[in-house]
């Protein structure tokens, strides 16, 4: 159960990163796209290298539920920032950005 539920997570995670990615080529402005991809990249990385550490620290002071539960906030709370940020850059006009 553990391994199919791990082999879950990464193609899920990998699809959230492509998606996230490729609405950000999307979206960028013209010139700015390599800054954005790298700052994608950065958080990217720092995110995975201290999330391991932050769940190995708060797993047993409040348990997975929890940890899971505040993931799933982080990620719906994500989710709405880029449904915002979408439905902002596609009502301005292609010439303004």
């Amino acid at each position: 159960m553990v391994l199919a539920s791990g082999v879950t997570d990464g193609f899920t995670s990998a699809g959230i990163d492509l998606g996230w990615l490729t609405a950000l080529l999307q979206f960028a402005p013209t010139g700015y796209v390599a800054h954005y991809v790298a700052i994608f990249n950065t958080l990217v990385g720092v995110r995975g290298s201290t999330a391991p550490f932050l769940a190995g620290v708060l797993i047993p002071r409040i348990g997975v539920r929890a940890v899971f539960g505040i993931a799933i906030g982080c990620t719906l709370a994500g989710a709405w920032l880029m449904r915002r940020a979408a439905v902002r850059a596609t009502s301005v006009p292609t010439s303004a950005r």
